[in-house]
């Protein structure tokens, strides 16, 4: 092979490791595949997400969840709102499970270089709520938060 050749094949090698170091290094949250062709975090977020799993301490709380709150509705809004529609339960001084709608509104924003979502609710609260991301895509959307010894992760799905 002539020196030009192995050049070429050369240059051709590190163009493709490049490349591919490039689009698979990309990851921003901790369980995404870090490549969403034409989909910025913004346009992933935005969405109507019903809950698919709810772990608290690792520990799948799911089936506790919903019974709880069986219709939720979480709705992140493009100009900054977001609501929560819950029709569910609440259990009263006896145990018993009384029926319950809460309709929370507020604004949402990206923390941390898009990291984290911060949400605040009522328009005039300056008490932010931050949700770590673990995953976001165009159907999914996995938050954490710690809350003391307590971490509570919400596996979401787009409705």
């Amino acid at each position: 092979m002539n020196g030009i050749l192995k050049n070429k094949i050369a240059l051709a090698l590190l163009a493709f490791t490049l490349l591919t170091t490039t689009l698979f290094s990309c990851k921003k949250y901790a369980e995404d595949s870090g490549i969403h062709l034409y989909r910025t975090a913004n346009s992933r977020v935005t969405n109507t997400w019903g809950v698919a799993q709810v772990l608290v301490n690792s520990a799948d709380a799911t089936g506790s969840y919903n019974d709880f709150n069986p219709e939720l509705a979480f709705t992140i809004q493009r100009n900054g709102d977001y609501t929560v529609y819950c029709d569910g339960f609440v259990l009263d001084k006896t145990g018993t499970k009384n029926p319950y709608i809460t309709d929370v509104r507020g604004t949402w924003q990206f923390l941390d270089k898009k990291k984290n979502l911060g949400l605040t609710q009522g328009l005039f609260s300056s008490n932010i709520d931050k949700y770590e991301i673990i995953k976001l895509t165009k159907n999914e959307m996995w938050l954490r938060q710690k809350n003391g010894t307590t971490t509570t992760e919400i596996h979401y799905i787009a409705k």
